[in-house]
């Protein structure tokens, strides 16, 4: 019986990753992993538009903790979306001093490291966020919410905007 709701629990909970996911693509860049690392987030999230709903939905916010996580996913956004900016940027001058045959290891070098640290910057929003709003959650929806994390953390690249 505790194998039944385990694997029940479990395919519930990919079909929500899978869900929130698709909607969960960060602004301005296409769907998949994000090159050499976590990228930026997007519009999905608990509280949020289409798959954040049906976060919301599963863990059962109520409406305050969905205003709540409306307003943290609204600052996230504000806080990645330069960020993200930035990498895109910085990718950019990574692509055109290769394609323009520059052999400057050490200013390519410059560049990758400089993306990696946008990257982490992304990396740590991303947790502030997450930290924040699982402070939100009473017991059982923290439960579910790290059964959530754990399927999310299971798909390739970490999951959407990972």
């Amino acid at each position: 019986m505790k194998v039944t709701k385990l694997i029940s629990a479990t395919l519930v909970l990919t079909a929500l990753a899978l869900v929130t996911g698709a909607q969960a693509q960060p602004v301005g860049r296409p769907a998949g992993p994000p090159p050499g690392g976590p990228g930026a987030g997007g519009p999905g999230g608990p509280g949020g538009r289409a798959g954040g709903e049906a976060l919301a939905n599963y863990l059962g916010l109520t409406d305050a903790q969905k205003a709540a996580a409306r307003a943290l996913r609204e600052e996230l956004h504000a806080t990645v979306e330069p960020l993200a900016e930035s990498e895109r940027a910085i990718r950019e001058s990574i692509h055109q001093a290769l394609e323009s045959g520059s052999r400057d290891a050490a200013a390519i070098g410059n560049l990758m490291l400089q993306a990696h640290d946008v990257r982490g910057q992304i990396k740590a929003a991303h947790d502030t966020f997450d930290a924040a709003f699982e402070a939100l959650l009473t017991a059982d929806q923290k439960t579910k919410f790290a059964c959530f994390k754990s399927v999310r953390e299971a798909l390739p690249g970490g999951g959407p905007g990972r």
